[in-house]
């Protein structure tokens, strides 16, 4: 809880993706360490709050002996998990109802939305999970883990069992924080994954969105809030 009693940030975007029907966890996060470098002196550095330095998945898997499977929409132990940690990241397992598309690429995100659009692909709910980093949730892909480099970047898919999907406000181990870039209340039904993830993969490089998509179509709806206002199906 914050000093003046309200629960922490985290705790309070649990409790509303919670409220939507979104089932969430409370994962690692970044915690910040001290390097020597060689005649450098002291210099900071970011690791996981686990504290192993050689965690496989930094800031990106549950705290305690919690689990995929314990993933809730339960408040009182959402509440015991973020009194206990507040600095908990937030979130949701990749499964049989929730996917997610990463893009990594140097175009600006709504000429991405506007290509897709052109090609009658609707985007849905979209998370910024750092510089260049567009999160793409969807209907669960019909594989499970697959990642791909392409030519202006990678494509990486989660589907069920694929780990777990940083919601806002969380903090990457890189120390960026995931924002929304189109909310959950204004994306609609979820996406089919497999043809999304498919369609990123023959993504053009930023020069040539910039010369082939209309002001029309790239017209991202409006960014709001970090918390979801309306449920998404995810059934």
């Amino acid at each position: 809880m914050t000093q003046a009693g309200e629960p922490s940030a985290r705790l309070q975007a649990a409790l509303h993706y919670a409220a939507s029907g979104i089932p969430v966890l409370a994962s690692h996060f970044p915690v910040a360490v001290r390097a020597r470098a060689a005649g450098a002196g002291e210099r900071a550095s970011l690791a996981c709050s686990c504290g192993s330095v050689a965690c496989p998945t930094p800031a990106r898997h549950p705290i305690w002996a919690v689990t995929a499977a314990d993933a809730t929409t339960d408040p009182d132990e959402l509440a015991r998990w973020w009194v206990g940690i507040p600095d908990a990241s937030v979130a949701t397992p990749a499964g049989p109802g929730l996917g997610m598309v990463e893009l990594c690429h140097r175009a600006p995100v709504d000429l991405i939305v506007g290509w897709l659009a052109m090609r009658g692909i609707r985007a849905g709910p979209l998370i910024a999970a750092g510089p260049g980093y567009h999160q793409f949730l969807v209907a669960p892909a019909s594989g499970g883990w697959s990642f791909r480099m392409v030519e202006h970047g990678s494509v990486l898919r989660l589907g069920a069992g694929g780990g777990l999907v940083l919601l806002p406000p969380s903090r990457l181990i890189d120390g960026a924080w995931t924002r929304w870039q189109r909310p959950l209340s204004a994306a609609g039904p979820l996406p089919d994954g497999d043809r999304l993830f498919r369609a990123l993969l023959r993504l053009p490089g930023a020069a040539e969105l910039a010369g082939s998509v209309p002001p029309a179509a790239a017209n991202l709806p409006s960014m709001g809030g970090e918390t979801p206002s309306s449920a998404v199906n995810l059934g």
